[in-house]
């Protein structure tokens, strides 16, 4: 008796299944360059020939009721048409960056509920038109699809456009469509930065004509210093290396490392790519604490580095590797990283976390005299305003946020003063403090003093990053400074008091945006 054959192909099945997938747009959008991509490279030399001074060009139209994504590459051919339209059906070439032939197809059908691609081969002289209404192909269990065939137009015409009708609600909006462009230029700044690939993204308002290619990557300086610890280069230097990993079973990690010449948050992190794609870090930047250390440490702000992952598998959404071992293997890999940013006598974690560009000049006795005087001279101004201050009443509470960070030591002067606000008695203690660079410009805190009345400290951090900047110049910025830390100090003490729900949200992004972003100097 012979053994049946047994058929393991998904079937229609399947469609259902990437319907629901836990997908985001982004990555779902990247499929679609991934393959305009793999065309472009597999048929480079026929495309220059034919067009000298050829560019990819891929535009994507993101409407909330239509996308549509086209490009000038080299089109499908006929012959490949039965695996470019089957689901899980593996390329004869895995090398590129359409391996897994779920790509367009996976995206597809989990955008739309219909869609349709119209392809011109480099080769042919046909435009042929392939149509998915899903809801038919499951409801029927018949996933069987007949391409139709016209005349080109122009026979030089070549490329493929897809266009997806019935979109699922909430996958596309005005909204996501700023973050995408982000994302997507930071997954292909390999190839938009040799600019070999032009990436135009549309919303519902934008033209073709007249929108602008997602730029390409800028990159940034290294610092260049004299070593920050002992045993390291004594002259100025610039804070740089390659990286060149060997791992077993053939595998290697490739690229550079560097230290940022001014810390940002936004570029600092670990970048890792594969056939020079992004894979990691893509979303936001991945900052592994072996390396990186705390979030709010000097690293963490100053680390930038780009490796090549040689050899090394991708998940199917091309968000992450497949690490082996429950993760185990990750954590080699990471202690590998950080052993060759280690290495030798220029040791980059070293420099980013001991390195510091500039300190507050001004002494102490100086601080300390101006403050005085600035400080009462706000507070005086409070006084005289009170009547109107108690109009003052926010709605929310905050959060335990980053503006109550406790990193700030003793204070170097403290102005007080009693006011009278409503009916209500508040004191005001107003200190300049010594602090890290990059922890808050200044804190606050509010207390009851049950009959006694109300109390609100705040602390000005003379060596934030913003402070330094704007002292250095001229102490007399210690008023625009007692300015904001005091008005700001006031609302969110006000908000406590109603017992209200959130505007330490508004005190978190004045910090951060003053020291991470608007300080004015190196970091």
């Amino acid at each position: 008796m012979s053994t049946p054959l047994i058929n393991v192909e998904p079937g229609v099945g399947i469609f259902r299944v990437i319907k629901n997938l836990s997908y985001r747009p982004q990555y779902a959008l990247a499929e679609y360059i991934d393959n305009s991509i793999s065309s472009y490279e597999n048929n480079k030399a026929e495309l220059k020939r034919r067009h000298p001074g050829y560019k990819l060009r891929i535009v994507l139209q993101l409407g909330v009721n239509e996308i549509r994504v086209k490009d000038n590459a080299a089109g499908i051919a006929k012959v490949d048409y039965a695996r470019a339209f089957k689901p899980a059906e593996i390329p004869p070439d895995t090398t590129g960056l359409n391996e897994f032939g779920m790509g367009m197809k996976t995206a597809s059908i989990w955008f739309s509920r219909n869609w349709k691609v119209v392809t011109n081969s480099l080769h042919e002289d046909k435009t042929g038109i392939i149509e998915f209404d899903v809801d038919t192909i499951i409801e029927s269990k018949n996933a069987t699809l007949s391409p139709k065939f016209k005349e080109k137009t122009d026979k030089a015409h070549h490329g493929t456009e897809v266009i997806l009708t019935k979109l699922y609600p909430g996958r596309i909006n005005g909204q996501v469509v700023r973050r995408i462009k982000e994302h997507l230029a930071d997954i292909y700044r390999k190839y938009l930065k040799k600019n070999e690939v032009e990436i135009l993204i549309l919303g519902d308002d934008d033209s073709e004509v007249t929108a602008q290619p997602i730029g390409a990557y800028a990159e940034a300086d290294a610092l260049v210093a004299a070593a920050a610890y002992k045993g390291g280069p004594k002259e100025e230097v610039k804070w740089e290396k390659k990286i060149d990993i060997q791992i077993a079973k053939g595998r290697s990690i490739t690229g550079s490392a560097k230290i940022l010449a001014r810390g940002d948050t936004h570029k600092a992190g670990l970048y890792l790519f594969r056939r020079n794609r992004l894979i990691l870090s893509a979303a936001e930047p991945y900052r592994p604490e072996e390396i990186f250390g705390q979030s709010n440490s000097y690293q963490s702000q100053r680390l930038f580095i780009e490796l090549e992952m040689h050899g090394f598998e991708v998940t199917h959404t091309k968000d992450d590797f497949i690490w082996g071992a429950g993760e185990e293997e990750k954590g080699q890999v990471i202690d590998k990283i950080k052993s060759a940013l280690q290495h030798g006598e220029i040791r980059l974690i070293t420099q980013s976390s001991e390195y510091r560009a500039r300190k507050n000049e001004q002494g102490e006795e100086k601080i300390k005299k101006k403050f005085n005087s600035k400080a009462e001279g706000v507070l005086e101004e409070l006084l005289k305003n009170s009547p109107q201050l108690g109009e003052i009443n926010e709605s929310k509470d905050p959060p335990k946020s980053y503006l109550q960070e406790k990193t700030h030591k003793a204070p170097i002067e403290t102005v007080s003063k009693k006011i009278t606000i409503s009916g209500d008695d508040w004191v005001f203690n107003v200190s300049a403090v010594h602090g890290e660079r990059m922890s808050p410009l200044f804190t606050s805190s509010y207390e009851n003093l049950g009959k006694d009345g109300y109390r609100c400290d705040i602390k000005l951090n003379v060596d934030n990053a913003f402070a330094v900047n704007l002292l250095n110049e001229n102490l007399n910025h210690f008023e625009t400074l007692a300015r904001v830390s005091i008005a700001t100090a006031y609302a969110l003490a006000q908000s406590q008091k109603a017992n209200s729900k959130a505007p330490g949200y508004l005190v978190t992004n004045i910090n951060r945006m003053l020291t991470e972003f608007l300080s004015g100097s190196n970091q």
